[in-house]
């Protein structure tokens, strides 16, 4: 009876605790403490057994939870390892707990001209994390700072200074080979998106080569001495694949943009970029972020 009574009381512990956030089950395990096997003189029905049972209980510490969708962007859950780690003070400076409850809220904080919000737990804990460098990797190691979610400052816009194309040019092309190029570039006082067009004409009397010049979106050129690009027999770019362009805008301003055409090809076939990058951007407000898997909050 006290088996079955720890039993019953295991099961209700479970069911109580199925919303808990970190709960872990714990599972009874009946096991046979004593028995034995007599013959009654005189029975007709055989041998008789006797048995205790006694029941041991297991918390499966081991178990990963069940992970169950939300309808709060900022809820988390870890798989595997690990804990959360919680401060009461944004700086860091407070006391630390330790969790593995995922449920956090937006708390608004005033900092400085900028209004920011924090992740916090439902006990008011900052949610602490690495910070991401400017280069986009992680600084793990360092001081531990509070995850900021929402930053309604303007994010200054910064020029393009390099771009790297991964394309063809045409090798059979008979016609200059035009393709645009979307680059930021100062437009007065603000940073712009500006069209840049890449023009090819192929060299008629000598083989796999190329003259590259620039050119604005309504047409005027842009760098004032073409490029020579050439190509060997194979598609493959033998001339110096990294150049500087100084660029002159039609409105005055200026800019210094380092193009890479290491992977840029010349086989017969059409004239396309497969992959563009650039590392110029607009002056932007804070729209949204999100979590990825991996841990990181993007912002948009």
């Amino acid at each position: 009876m006290m088996a079955h009574s720890t039993g019953l009381s295991v099961v209700s512990q479970n069911v109580s605790n199925m919303n808990t956030a970190g709960y872990k089950r714990v599972e009874g395990l009946f096991k046979t403490a004593l028995s034995a096997t007599f013959m009654t003189a005189g029975a007709k029905a055989g041998p008789q057994s006797s048995f205790t049972t006694d029941i041991v209980t297991r918390t499966m510490v081991d178990r990963i939870g069940t992970m169950v969708t939300t309808n709060n962007t900022y809820d988390l859950a870890i798989s595997g390892d690990g804990f959360f780690i919680l401060n009461t003070e944004t700086d860091g400076s407070g006391e630390t707990f330790y969790t593995r409850a995922g449920a956090f809220l937006t708390v608004g904080q005033e900092t400085g001209t900028d209004d920011t919000a924090l992740l916090a737990s439902s006990s008011g804990h900052a949610l602490m994390g690495w910070a991401i460098q400017d280069d986009g990797s992680v600084a793990t190691g360092t001081t531990l700072s509070p995850v900021i979610v929402r930053q309604m400052a303007e994010l200054s816009g910064q020029e393009t200074t390099s771009i790297t194309l991964r394309g063809n040019v045409d090798a059979n092309a008979t016609a200059p080979q035009t393709f645009a190029l979307p680059v930021v570039a100062p437009t007065g006082e603000t940073l712009l998106t500006q069209t840049l067009v890449a023009q090819w004409t192929r060299d008629q009397t000598t083989p796999n080569t190329w003259t590259l010049d620039f050119i604005d979106g309504s047409g005027n050129p842009v760098v004032a001495e073409s490029l020579a690009v050439t190509f060997n027999s194979f598609g493959q770019i033998t001339s110096e694949p990294v150049s500087s362009l100084d660029l002159a805008w039609a409105g005055g301003e200026t800019s210094t943009i380092a193009l890479d055409l290491t992977d840029f090809t010349q086989f017969a076939g059409d004239t396309q970029i497969f992959d563009l990058k650039q590392d110029g951007f607009e002056d932007g407000d804070f729209q949204y972020s999100y979590i990825e898997k991996d841990g990181k909050v993007f912002y948009h």
